[in-house]
């Protein structure tokens, strides 16, 4: 399949811009839920 220079472009674009968004949402998740979860220890019952 032959893509043209223009169209190659326009989707590395999108594709960027799709990715910055997907890591901006886990940034955000990450503040949002920062030390709210538990260890996999403490979740095993790992208080040996």
């Amino acid at each position: 399949m032959y893509v043209c220079e223009e169209e190659k472009e326009y989707y590395k674009q999108l594709k960027s811009e799709e990715s910055r968004l997907g890591e901006d949402k886990v940034k955000m998740a990450r503040i949002q839920y920062r030390g709210k979860g538990l260890y996999i220890d403490e979740i095993l019952g790992g208080d040996k």
